[in-house]
């Protein structure tokens, strides 16, 4: 719609027109929530147990892939379900608790 208001008002010099155009905004859209299935099969086709861990821990704690990446065993404190995350998005370090199976 931008282009079609540069055009009336630049191209053609149809302010009137131009100012007729309107558009509506875009509805913000949700992500996707996958179901307790679609879960299961993606967690399912890790094909090592490195590769599942990160998935599952990346899924269940909310955490983006980079961050899984640079994480490291001693970051983890599994008696108090603690996950310490060094330089997160924005360089920002932070703690996230692990929450229990239900």
């Amino acid at each position: 719609m931008t282009g079609v208001r540069f055009l009336f008002r630049v191209t053609l010099r149809r302010h009137d027109l131009a100012a007729e155009v309107w558009h509506l905004k875009e509805p913000e859209r949700l992500p996707p929530v996958l179901s307790p299935e679609e879960v299961k099969r993606v967690l399912t086709m890790a094909t090592s147990l490195k590769a599942r861990a990160m998935l599952t821990l990346a899924y269940g704690c909310g955490l983006r892939a980079g961050e899984v990446v640079r994480l490291r065993a001693g970051d983890i404190d599994s008696e108090q379900k603690i996950i310490r995350i060094v330089q997160s998005r924005a360089a920002r370090t932070g703690t996230w608790c692990c929450r229990p199976r239900s």
